[in-house]
């Protein structure tokens, strides 16, 4: 009658964890994939939402999740979500920041003048010229 013989179980799974390894490399060398760096609280970054097609929500990393590559993010329009770290692009600053009613980093417009007449070198002008001297003062630049 036949038996049927039980093989090296763990032999076997050696083997499958290897190929299995071996299977990730190659797919990872193929297609670049590549271990992003990770967020710190604080950073700030562009998320793109579920009805997005571009990076253009702004939100500020809160904590990491107990999810496996996952954020809390606080987004500039006052919502807080969770999103997979795909989804996140750090950004140096953001475009628009809340100075949380510290206009000091606002620079005053009023206390700098601008100076709004440029200064012109004085020319001679030829003796010859039948100029009159009201005409020469039309290109003058008032001050």
């Amino acid at each position: 009658m036949y038996e049927p013989k039980l093989s090296n179980y763990t032999a076997i799974k050696r083997a499958d964890i290897k190929a299995k390894r071996g299977y990730k490399e190659s797919f990872d060398k193929r297609n670049g994939a590549r271990e992003l760096p990770k967020l710190q609280p604080g950073d700030w970054v562009r998320a793109k939402l579920d009805n997005e097609k571009q990076w253009t929500t702004e939100a500020k990393v809160v904590r990491e999740d107990q999810s496996p590559r996952s954020y809390i993010i606080d987004t500039t329009g006052g919502r807080r979500l969770r999103r997979n770290r795909r989804h996140l692009r750090k950004v140096p600053t953001p475009t628009c920041y809340d100075t949380s009613g510290n206009d000091s980093q606002i620079p005053d417009i009023n206390s700098e003048p601008t100076p709004n007449v440029v200064q012109v070198e004085d020319t001679d002008v030829p003796e010859s010229s039948n100029a009159s001297p009201d005409a020469s003062d039309q290109n003058a630049i008032p001050e």
